[in-house]
């Protein structure tokens, strides 16, 4: 048995639970509007860091390694591209609608 692999999800679920656990703690169960600038912070930072592994991904899979026709560069090029223009369209939508 590899008790690598059990320790790292041992480790990974009592982080899993853990972590809304005091999430929740310390906002609150109701979502006011401190808790929603918090959750659109997260949302916020999160696309960034997609946005930015995604693309430096696909540079260093294009540029460096000159494997831009493998499945990996798809997934990226998708991913990078709905976050990216994704994020653009709803930006407009939303200036629109609200």
């Amino acid at each position: 048995m590899e008790w690598d692999i059990l320790i790292g999800v041992l480790v990974g679920m009592a982080v899993g639970i853990s972590l809304p656990l005091v999430y929740r703690r310390n906002v609150g169960h109701d979502l006011d509007e401190r808790a929603e600038r918090i959750e659109e912070k997260a949302a916020l930072r999160i696309l960034n860091v997609v946005q930015i592994t995604s693309g430096l991904e696909m540079v260093y899979l294009a540029f460096i390694t000159g494997e831009a026709n493998n499945l990996a560069f798809a997934f990226l090029s998708l991913t990078f591209f709905i976050a990216t223009f994704g994020h653009l369209l709803l930006k407009v939508y939303y200036s629109r609608v609200m």
